[in-house]
């Protein structure tokens, strides 16, 4: 690490002391011609007009640093996943096992800094080796202070219906289900390349957000429980019928999204001091609309076990809510150079959807409520290699 450090000073040592060696030749030999003091004196001002282009020289190279990048690992032991009562019916009989509770995540950065160009990629594993599955990936292209993002993950596990079952209704099932967002963002992060005052210990260290704003479409398929509703008559009257599950509801949202990171936010605005210790906040957030699509299949459940009634419309408007935040402390070890950042914190997950619509409003119609709700929790490890 000191070595790459003293690497990419080294051209600016090269000039400064190649300026130097030019100015002690110069007025040597000034000595060796002419033997006078009037020479020697008038030598004088020349080596101070030499010396005043050094300041922007440095500038200058400093400028010219033409590609700056990092790596990050966030690690998550151990992840405990539950269905809040808030968010899902408490008397749902669906049982759902997810899969995945340990997550490594993957994070590489490059920033051309001639042309203002960062490209990103994002990769999360449920093992703790490079070779785990990667069932979340993202790539991300910026422009500026555009950028541009591609998400598709993956959530797996089983399910046990413990509840009345129609007609080749399995009550236990896997499910597999794929999750994709499409995302543009404007960033509030400011670059300062290679600021030196800006790294140094005698300044205490500035917290960057690293925020940011943007628009995204998301697009999947999730586990749920359909609880139907049937009525006598009215909206009034509704009550709880036999419920079914749909192991392949599917959604999409359009959502306004927002974010920070004060780990990558401080990376990216040069802000690193060695030797420092600070807290960390990170947050994404997106909040939105779309539709919900309950499948056919669990539509022809639903009518069985409710006998006499007739689904109601299978899509519904949905409210789309998700939160991933993290809180924690983060160290620039000093030995290291400001060279890498290490953390530990805390992370929360929640998603949850909420339909609007479905209503049973007579005796022959079969309503239903699709709400979903999970959150998952876990302490986490980060660690940024700088360059």
């Amino acid at each position: 690490m000191f070595q790459l450090k003293l690497c990419r000073y080294f051209p600016t040592f090269f000039l400064l002391m190649s300026f130097y060696s030019f100015n002690i030749y110069a007025q040597e030999n000034a000595d060796v011609l002419t033997s006078t003091p009037s020479m020697t004196t008038e030598a004088t001002p020349e080596v101070t007009e030499v010396a005043k282009p050094v300041e922007p020289i440095v500038a200058k190279v400093i400028k010219e640093n033409l590609i700056d990048s990092f790596i990050g690992v966030t690690y998550i032991p151990k992840a405990s996943w539950t269905y809040p009562k808030a968010l899902n019916y408490e008397k749902d009989s669906l049982a759902l096992n997810i899969d995945k509770n340990c997550f490594t995540t993957y994070d590489a950065n490059v920033r051309f800094n001639k042309i203002q160009t960062v490209l990103g990629l994002s990769a999360i594993t449920d093992e703790n080796t490079l070779s785990g599955k990667i069932h979340r990936f993202s790539g991300y292209i910026g422009l500026k202070k555009m950028y541009f993002r591609l998400m598709k993950g993956q959530v797996a596990g089983s399910g046990v219906w413990n509840a009345a079952l129609a007609t080749n209704m399995p009550k236990n099932f896997n499910f597999d289900s794929s999750i994709s967002s499409y995302d543009a963002l404007y960033s509030f992060s400011e670059y300062n390349p290679q600021n030196s005052q800006a790294s140094t210990p005698n300044n205490p260290p500035i917290m960057h957000m690293g925020a940011y704003i943007g628009l995204g479409i998301t697009k999947g398929e999730v586990p749920a429980t359909i609880r139907t509703l049937i009525t006598t008559g009215g909206k009034v009257n509704q009550k709880y019928g036999k419920f079914v599950y749909d192991k392949d509801y599917a959604f999409s949202a359009v959502s306004f999204l927002f974010g920070f990171d004060t780990i990558t936010g401080t990376i990216l605005a040069d802000g690193i001091v060695p030797g420092s210790i600070q807290p960390y906040f990170s947050c994404y957030d997106r909040i939105g609309f779309g539709k919900g699509t309950v499948s056919d299949e669990s539509v022809r459940y639903a009518e069985e076990l409710n006998p006499g009634k007739t689904f109601v419309d299978r899509k519904a408007t949905v409210a789309y809510l998700e939160n991933n935040s993290s809180i924690g402390a983060s160290w620039v070890p000093s030995f290291l150079k400001g060279k890498a950042i290490m953390a530990v914190g805390y992370n929360l997950f929640f998603n949850t959807m909420m339909p609007f619509g479905g209503a049973a409003e007579t005796s022959t119609e079969l309503g239903y409520d699709a709400t979903i709700g999970m959150l998952r929790h876990g302490p986490e490890f980060r660690v940024f290699a700088i360059w």
